[in-house]
């Protein structure tokens, strides 16, 4: 085994005992008029022991496994019984911006939070500070430092995310005025006060474009922001800090102020609401060239309440608030295309509270999920595995190899691939956690996955001629199927015994098949030009 595969191993142990940590920092929610969710159970419980309320943004954060710490509407913060804090008065992000506040953890400190509050109407305070120790107060917490001044006039827009080192963290405000971009980054060592400047974009220098969500995509690739009747996005280097690459992905039809917008968990969605029409709209960013992800712009649902601030949870879905409603509306499979992303209009009840126009603000990693690989069976008990290369690189990610563990340590040295796309013959059947590490110049991100493996051993293998026009997953399937496409063609589906089921038309971009009516087993995907076809097991 070469040094360099076994570097990769021994990187990939010690990022698979990383990702088994908690990420339940967002499993707690409070917002609107004493409005709560937690996330710690399934579906979502309603909280009723809320002592704010408050018109727009908020921020919470709790404890790796989930218990609540402190929450803030970016004038008052609340301890984890609901008590102001000492000193927890009078922050400057008052209670009416659209993201008055988001807090982060300094990294490599237990006790140690900050506060980072946007003053509203870009208001002379502008992006400030606050530290919370909780080391203080028998471990309820205290305000230590309150109110620095980092800049001003600032937009009431605020996100953050990780740095590529998976450790730092990047908290990125918009100046009110102009088209700058500012990122702070946030180590060990405090808040670095001199922030990367991007100038791109729009200069946001309206009455009203000062507010509205901005947001950092969950993989930390994008930024997009809403602004009085468009929506834009540009990439984010996780690495350096710099945005660049505006892109304007529409005007809002109809709405006078766009004010929500989110990304899918995986980044392949973004999402934006236009509380004027109340409507919500969708681009599929994994379409390909901007001017096709522009044409992806489709209306995938619209409530008779207004629709306001959109948030992700850790259960994968978007919450959506509504004025003049009593509860949440709710997009349930944001990663889906179209209306395939199920958008419900009164999705989640928040009991005898409602929600205002605000949600609370989180860092963007917390929500993170990767675009799953594919795999078809190949012969008897043997996988050939492929990463859609193709979406990654839509989404943000330069992808130069590739590091496999096939979930199988019996096998010995042939449990690891650095190939893009291996095969692995498993030696008995089962369910296997397979890895994938995906490395880039700078970063690394892992793909994990479960994969059966049956003993249904039919002789066949596959064709693979239009390999590189279509693309299946997951597989096995469930209810429903992914294809991927770089062309427009017809497939046959058929069942074992090559009897013909449904025809497919194939579009370029992403294509989602209904698989609920057909049973469990072994089922074909024909491409009818070439006679290439793919093997497709389902099991429900």
């Amino acid at each position: 085994m070469n040094t360099l595969l076994k570097y990769r191993i021994i990187l990939f142990f010690f990022i698979s005992v990383t990702l088994m940590t908690g990420q339940n920092q967002a499993s707690n929610w409070y917002f609107g008029n004493y409005a709560g969710l937690s996330f710690n159970t399934t579906p979502p419980t309603i909280l009723y022991n809320s002592a704010m309320s408050v018109d727009e943004g908020s921020a919470v954060v709790s404890d790796p496994i989930g218990n609540l710490l402190f929450y803030t509407d970016g004038d008052t913060v609340w301890n984890q019984t609901h008590v102001p804090m000492a000193n927890g008065y009078g922050l400057f992000g008052t209670t009416s911006p659209t993201q008055s506040s988001i807090i982060i953890k300094q990294p490599g400190n237990n006790s140690l939070y900050f506060i980072f509050t946007a003053t509203g109407v870009g208001g002379a305070n502008g992006l400030c500070y606050s530290i919370v120790d909780m080391n203080l107060a028998a471990g309820m917490g205290s305000v230590t430092v309150k109110n620095i001044q980092l800049y001003t006039p600032t937009c009431e827009k605020l996100t953050a995310t990780k740095h590529s080192n998976g450790t730092d963290i990047w908290v990125v405000s918009h100046d009110y005025m102009n088209d700058n971009f500012r990122a702070f980054l946030i180590t060990s060592s405090g808040i670095n006060i001199s922030p990367v400047i991007s100038s791109a974009g729009w200069s946001l220098n309206t009455w009203n474009s000062f507010a509205g969500q901005m947001k950092l995509s969950p993989n930390g690739r994008k930024i997009a922001y809403v602004a009085p009747n468009y929506a834009c996005i540009f990439d984010f280097n996780n690495l350096t800090g710099v945005i660049t690459n505006s892109l304007l992905l529409g005007f809002i039809p109809t709405a006078q102020f766009p004010y929500g917008c989110e990304f899918s968990s995986d980044g392949t969605k973004f999402y934006a609401a236009g509380h004027g029409s109340s409507c919500i709209y969708q681009w599929d960013l994994s379409a390909g060239s901007n001017s096709l992800i522009v044409a992806s712009q489709s209306t995938i649902g619209c409530s008779q309440n207004s629709l306001y601030a959109m948030q992700l949870a850790l259960d994968g879905k978007i919450y959506i608030a509504q004025g003049g409603g009593q509860g949440l509306s709710i997009i349930g499979n944001p990663n889906n295309l179209g209306i395939t992303c199920n958008f419900l209009a009164a999705g989640q009840s928040l009991g005898s509270n409602f929600p205002k126009r605000g949600m609370p603000t989180f860092m963007s990693s917390y929500f993170k999920q990767m675009v799953p690989f594919s795999y078809t069976v190949t012969a008897c008990k043997t996988l050939s595995f492929s990463i859609p290369t193709a979406i990654y690189n839509s989404i943000g990610y330069n992808i130069i190899n590739v590091l496999w563990s096939f979930g199988e340590p019996s096998s010995g040295v042939a449990n690891n691939s650095t190939l893009l796309n291996p095969t692995h013959f498993y030696s008995s059947v089962g369910t296997y956690t397979v890895k994938a590490i995906l490395y880039e110049p700078s970063n690394s991100d892992t793909i994990i996955q479960t994969v059966n493996v049956t003993n249904n051993c039919d002789g066949l293998t596959e064709v693979h001629l239009k390999a590189q026009l279509f693309q299946i997953y997951p597989n096995p399937a469930n209810n429903n199927l992914l294809i991927v496409s770089g062309g427009e063609f017809e497939i046959d589906f058929l069942d074992c015994l090559c009897q013909l089921q449904k025809k497919i038309k194939i579009k370029i971009g992403q294509n989602e098949v209904d698989l609920s009516n057909y049973g469990n087993g072994v089922y074909y995907l024909k491409e009818t030009s070439s006679g290439s076809y793919r093997k497709l097991i389902i099991f429900h």
